[in-house]
């Protein structure tokens, strides 16, 4: 029984962890994503450090997504891939779909637009 609680207590610990990391990751390209529609100066050493951090997938996805107007769509894209990925992993490593009510990602305040994203679509392609 005492294993199985320090087990129990060492997974949680690591969930906790990776939700923080990706979180982080998350908080980078939302801030970059502000910054650009502010237009913010990007010689400043915090917005240059938050670009070298997201630079690994904006870049890519720019030769793809054109931007549109004053939005630069391959940033939009970036944050929805990164707050999706960051909802699976932590639902895959809290025990899939049935361990929905238990994982932090669960609840709203902690990750609204993937939250608001899943209950559209999940509106959307209901049949009935």
């Amino acid at each position: 029984m005492k294993g199985g609680a320090k087990r129990i207590n060492f997974m949680e610990a690591i969930r906790y962890i990776v939700d923080m990391l990706l979180w982080l990751l998350l908080l980078a390209f939302v801030l970059r994503l502000l910054f650009q529609l502010v237009r913010a100066d990007f010689r400043d050493p915090m917005a240059d450090a938050i670009v070298r951090v997201t630079n690994w997938l904006i870049l890519p996805l720019r030769k793809v997504l054109p931007p549109i107007g004053k939005i630069d769509t391959a940033t939009v894209v970036a944050v929805l891939l990164v707050a999706a990925a960051r909802t699976f992993i932590i639902m895959a490593m809290a025990g899939g779909a049935s361990a929905m009510s238990t994982c932090s990602c669960a609840s709203p305040s902690s990750n609204w637009w993937a939250w608001c994203f899943a209950s559209i679509c999940s509106r959307c392609c209901s049949t009935g």
